[in-house]
């Protein structure tokens, strides 16, 4: 290989041309001392800095860390979505399990009745007069943990209930090989910060956090990139999913929902926002909008569908799942203290959270 440096007019570049100079000899002597890659390593270098452009954009920080599960080193070996190898489970555990959370504020209702607060967050504990604001609607963030009524509305059924099919009796997240000492294995798309944390307190459980990577948005470093229409897991990966207003992001929701019940061998746990719309139909906003247009089409700019919620029942029968609406009696010992977490259902930001299953 031969590096040819063109001469020229001014002396103004010289130290430019020297720099050339001696990056053409070092790459010379690279690629002699490497025979048995040969131009592979400029391929590499290529890729590398593709990788790092394409995460740049999507606004994260290239990772290429191997990172095992704390429950028995076990490496998944999957695609993170930049070449590395990734899982999400992290050695610095929060103190308390959201079941820790959950049966501690039960009792502290049951035992002081006065002294709890009028509003408390199953997600992290906190306990005060009132939520705080969010785009411009009053009580519905934890001030706390930055927990939503979608979150603290499953954390509240994750710590204190239990599935109606009488599976996993001791609760939704009972592993069903726990005689082996097999943990569950929990699928998580979009996880909020605060709920991965008290989830994987969990001692049984073992959850990946899984997002698309969307500028603009905020992710664990532990969560992995996944497209939902098209998730590198293996089939029946995993025991139980939560997904929590990801599907009105997604264009091909058949594809999606075909993914998701690939993956799932055991329960899922789905949300997405809703409204009752006029004609009862889903709105379809995947046209070519500007951002503005498809504020006004969907909700927000990123939203390729304004779903309906006396609709959406339908779109999962049709996807292929078999699925229940929450109620109040599915909480538990949880269930007087559902007015404390403000997570009624109450459309769009309190959608009816559905449990599904595929359909046999």
């Amino acid at each position: 290989m031969r590096c040819q440096i063109q001469p020229r007019p001014t002396r103004k570049n010289l130290l430019g041309k020297i720099s050339a100079v001696v990056l053409c000899i070092v790459v010379v002597v690279i690629l002699r001392r490497s025979s048995s890659a040969g131009d592979g390593i400029l391929l590499l270098l290529l890729q590398d800095q593709q990788q790092q452009q394409q995460q740049q954009q999507q606004g994260r920080e290239v990772s290429t860390a191997v990172v095992k599960t704390r429950k028995g080193g076990v490496e998944y070996g999957l695609d993170g979505g930049d070449g590395s190898r990734m899982d999400v489970v992290r050695d610095d555990l929060p103190p308390g399990s959201v079941h820790a959370i959950v049966r501690g504020l039960i009792d502290s209702r049951a035992e002081g009745g006065t002294t709890v607060p009028t509003y408390a967050c199953p997600c992290c504990g906190w306990q005060g007069a009132r939520f705080a604001s969010a785009g411009g609607t009053p009580n519905r963030r934890c001030p706390n943990c930055k927990s939503y009524e979608r979150h603290r509305r499953a954390c509240a059924l994750l710590g204190a209930g239990v599935p109606r099919d009488g599976k996993g009796n001791d609760g939704w997240l009972t592993s069903p090989y726990q005689a082996s000492g097999i943990p569950f294995r929990l699928a998580h798309f979009g996880p909020q910060g605060q709920m991965e944390r008290v989830l994987n307190a969990v001692p049984n459980v073992d959850q990946v956090g899984l997002d698309y990577f969307v500028r603009g948005y905020r992710y664990s470093e532990h969560t992995m990139h996944a497209d939902v229409t098209d998730i590198r897991l293996p089939t029946d990966f995993a025991d139980g999913v939560l997904i929590f207003h990801v599907l009105e992001h997604v264009p091909d929701i058949e594809r999606a929902f075909a993914e998701l019940k690939r993956i799932t061998k055991g329960w899922m746990m789905l949300e997405v926002p809703c409204y009752e719309n006029p004609d009862g139909r889903h709105r379809d906003c995947r046209g070519d909008m500007t951002d503005r247009q498809r504020t006004i089409c969907a909700g927000q700019w990123d939203h390729v569908w304004f779903y309906d919620c006396r609709a959406f029942p339908d779109s999962l029968r049709e996807g292929g799942l078999d699925c229940y609406e929450v109620d109040d009696g599915d909480f538990g010992d949880y269930e007087p203290l559902l007015p404390s977490c403000n997570c009624h259902k109450r459309p769009p930001f309190q959608a009816p959270l559905f449990v599904c299953t595929a359909d046999e």
